[in-house]
């Protein structure tokens, strides 16, 4: 998002075709915004690292407490896979979402209390933030060649479906969390 809005300044110049006049400040403010934005990125992918840090930590620590407490729990992927699926090749399409939903259905037993199945929704949108971030790097050389005017709308459906991501990702995180406290409460 914030990438969004460092590109934003330099769309003007971005937008124009190759042939009309560009006037030297706007050049240089284009020029500019892309140098921050290439440090916006650099700071996404440090914030990144960090999430996925903290989801696997939380994802082994959701992952044995609904072995422990739900008595018919499957949970067809080991702990190390709830750190390790998400940065392996190949099986980083499916490993992560077939641990959530596993997790997921290991805790949320009551199914009335929350969305029926927020998992598929946010892994598709997560997916497809990732491709289309994969897309963005595949497509930036000859985007910057040609005066970059495709950043901005990329960035905008980014955008789009990297807050539908994280907004399905706290229904995850909520609903199972919630599960998990009730089934706590239960134990003592």
């Amino acid at each position: 998002m914030i990438s969004l809005i460092v590109l934003l300044p330099a769309n003007p110049v971005f937008s124009r075709s190759g042939f009309e006049p560009v006037d030297p400040a706007d050049l240089d403010l284009a020029r500019g915004a892309l140098q921050l934005w290439g440090y916006v990125q650099l700071a996404d992918q440090a914030a990144l690292v960090a999430a996925w840090i903290a989801t696997g930590i939380w994802l082994v620590s959701a992952r044995s407490f609904a072995l422990a407490t739900a008595r018919d729990a499957r949970i067809s992927l080991g702990a190390p896979w709830a750190v390790l699926g998400w940065v392996v090749p190949v099986v980083a399409f499916w490993f992560p979402y077939r641990m959530v939903n596993d997790v997921w259905k290991a805790s949320v037993t009551d199914r009335t209390a929350r969305p029926r199945y927020p998992v598929g929704p946010w892994w598709g949108a997560w997916l497809l933030t990732a491709v289309l971030w994969g897309l963005q790097v595949y497509l930036l050389p000859g985007t910057l060649e040609s005066g970059g005017g495709s950043l901005v709308p990329l960035e905008v459906v980014i955008s789009f479906f990297m807050l539908l991501a994280l907004w399905r990702w706290w229904q995850v995180v909520d609903g199972i969390q919630e599960a998990q406290r009730e089934a706590a409460r239960w134990i003592r």
